[in-house]
């Protein structure tokens, strides 16, 4: 994957709606939800098998976490959390799906030479890409609703949009219930950012 650098005067405009509102446009919520998930379910079973062995319990964890997460959000009856994990579930769907067409494509290649090929030439980059990464917390930080700033929660889903936005391939261990311990990560950083580094960045950012 190349990783797409972060434009230094990017500026966050983004918003929850503005998050639901992409995915609604790339995504629709099946008319027969329980019925999908089983067949998501089924899907990922034989999905697995054939994918890299490196790279597959990473898919199998990421794609049966949001089909939880969907369900949960759906039993809540709350659509948009519904849709926005269903955009994201087909995202890391398609992901899954390229692994595969590549492991065909290309079956002797040497997944983790390659990985730490690539992890090297990273760390040239780590740290500028802090730099932007820091920039970012500050922008969220300064972010308002009507006037109201945003709850740090509220900014975690929007700090996951703008890290895809980037092309930095973001990963969050959250749930339902974000703790402090949850994590995000991306491409060029396994280590990421807990959400208590990221509450303690925000309220530095605000002054408070």
């Amino acid at each position: 994957m190349t990783t797409k650098k972060p434009n230094k005067s990017y500026i966050v405009d983004d918003t929850w709606n503005r998050y639901v509102d992409e995915a609604r446009l790339n995504v629709e919520c099946p008319k027969n939800l329980r019925e999908y998930l089983e067949e998501q379910e089924k899907f990922i079973k034989e999905l697995m098998p054939k994918l890299p062995s490196d790279v597959r319990d990473d898919h199998k964890f990421g794609l049966e976490r949001y089909l939880g997460w969907i369900n949960s959000a759906s039993i809540r009856g709350d659509d948009d959390q519904v849709i926005v994990y269903l955009y994201r579930y087909q995202r890391n769907v398609d992901r899954a799906i390229s692994d595969y067409h590549q492991s065909i494509a290309n079956p002797f290649r040497q997944r983790q030479s390659e990985k730490s090929k690539k992890a090297h030439e990273k760390r040239w980059g780590d740290k500028e890409l802090r730099l932007h990464i820091e920039e970012l917390i500050s922008k969220l930080a300064k972010l308002e609703d009507y006037g109201e700033r945003y709850k740090t929660r509220d900014l975690w889903p929007l700090f996951y949009s703008a890290l895809d936005d980037y092309g930095l391939d973001p990963d969050d261990t959250s749930g339902e219930v974000i703790k402090d311990a949850d994590r995000m990560t991306w491409t060029g950083d396994d280590k990421g950012i807990s959400y208590k580094t990221f509450e303690n960045k925000i309220t530095k950012a605000r002054g408070k």
